[in-house]
Parts: structure tokens; sequence; C-alpha cells
């Protein structure tokens, strides 16, 4: 079939209903080879002695290209007559009726029937056949030259004979400048080679307060015991790292020896001072 779309057209009726209730025909033939689509001829009585007269127009505007037509598919409409295979038949052209009731064994011509009424015929109100042949007329213009199809690659009908261009790749590939990129290469750092870095290992001993007024220094057990015992006494109070925070969201009961001791330090703070032997009275 696509080897032999170059020869082959297809003819349909497509009627439009306008503003004043009139109903208008339009003759469309569509070639398959390149999908171009022509107008034959409108009118508002569509008999057989005008199909005949519309297939003498198209076979003139053809000019040479009708002899490289060798099938005309069409369908079982009264209109198309004896005559009008006539005419195709005296140019070497053999007649293909579509089976009845069978739109498939027609879908070319039956889709752009469809193109034109979702595209135009549905956006715009149709006075008269005047209004219809020019809007037709210049909607097709477009249709031909600068709509793409995707059975022609993305072209159009004016351009199915051209062939799509040919690119090559090797021209478009990124070269980048070689003195720019051995440059770039030698200011990259390389992974086996040593760093310029030195290490120096430094040992501090940390000295806290002995709760005992002794100045020994604590073991970093007993240091770390410390900061625990620490943290756990700042629980209750203001807390400003982390690990506080966290152990603000898990309160600990205060140990209950601080409290003995406060207890004891507001009483001692309370009570009046003893006097000194030498400061007795007598």
């Amino acid at each position: 079939m696509t080897a032999q779309a170059r020869g082959i057209l297809a003819v349909d009726f497509v009627h439009v209903d306008t503003v004043l209730l009139r109903r208008i025909y339009a003759l469309i033939v569509i070639e398959h080879g390149t999908r171009r689509v022509h107008l034959a001829c409108i009118t508002t009585n569509p008999d057989g002695g005008w199909t005949t007269q519309a297939a003498r127009n198209f076979l003139m505007d053809l000019g040479q290209h009708a002899a490289s037509v060798k099938f005309l598919i069409r369908d079982r409409a009264g209109q198309f007559t004896g005559s009008f295979d006539a005419v195709f038949q005296a140019e070497g052209v053999r007649i293909l009726a579509s089976p009845p009731q069978a739109p498939r064994a027609n879908a070319i011509c039956e889709r752009i029937i469809g193109t034109l009424r979702r595209e135009l015929f549905d956006r715009s109100l149709i006075i008269n056949e005047h209004h219809l042949r020019r809007v037709l007329t210049e909607y097709l213009r477009h249709y031909n030259t600068a709509r793409p199809h995707r059975a022609l690659g993305q072209f159009a009908p004016a351009q199915a004979h051209t062939r799509p261009p040919e690119i090559n790749l090797a021209e478009h590939r990124i070269r980048g400048n070689k003195s720019s990129a051995d440059s770039h290469m030698s200011t990259r750092s390389q992974p086996d080679s040593p760093r310029c870095s030195r290490r120096e290992q430094v040992t501090a001993t940390i000295v806290y307060s002995s709760p005992t007024g002794s100045d020994r220094p604590l073991l970093a057990e007993e240091g770390q015991e410390r900061a625990r015992h620490t943290a756990r006494l700042r629980v209750g109070g203001r807390a400003s790292d982390r690990g506080d925070t966290m152990l603000r969201n898990h309160p600990v009961q205060r140990p209950r020896h601080r409290s003995l001791c406060h207890q004891h330090t507001k009483r001692s703070a309370t009570a009046a001072p003893e006097p000194s032997a030498h400061h007795r009275p007598a």
C-alpha cells in the first residue's frame, strides 16, 4: 500500500450547515501519497451532472500529475454516477468503490473530513457558498503548505517529496581546547599524591575543682562522672547546650542530699552567730 500510495486518490463529500439553515456540499479530493487536499467544487444541489463536471475540472487542474494516478477510492453515494466514473476511466484510472456502510475502507478521506470539522467548521459560522469557498481555500492553503503530518515525518504535503536534512553528528561534537584541557587536568589534585599536612597528638590534663577542697587532678573517669552529675543538677535550671536540652526532655529527680544541704545552708544563714569566748559578757 505504501509503494502504491502515490497513485491513489480518494474522494468524498463534506456538508456544512450555514447560519441561514441551508446545507452546502463540498467535494474533497485527497492524494494518498502526499496528503495534499483539493477542493473540487461547492454546491447546494449535488447531482450526477454536477459531480461529472467537477471531475473534469479537477483533472484539468491536476495537469501532468493525472498521468501518475492509478486508483480512485469513493463510496457508493448516488452522486457518483457512471458518467463520473467514465471521466476518470478515460485517463486510465481504476475506480474502487468501498463496501456499503464501511467508512474505514476510505479512512484517509474520512480523516480529512474529521479534521475539517474539528479545526474549521466547529470554530466558524458559514453564511453562504461564497463565504465557504473563501474559508476552505484559505484553510487548505495552510493545510497543504504549513500543517505537519505524522505520516510524512512532520512535513507538510508541499514538502512530501523533499528528503529530511542530513546532519553529521561528528561535526557537531563538542570539542574543547587542548591547552585549556591540559591546564584543567593539571590543576586537579591527584588522588595518589601525599597530602602536605602534619598531624600532631596533644595530650591535655583537665583539672576539676575537688569537692573536698584539694587540687588533685581528677582522672578521666572521675571527670566524666562529675560532668554527668553536674548535668543532672542542671536539669531544673537554665540549659544552654544540646545535652542539657536532652536531659530536660527526660527529667531526673534531684538528689536528696542537695535539698538537705540547701536546707542546712538556709538554716545556718538565718541563725544568729554565736559570740566568741572573749566577747562573752561577764
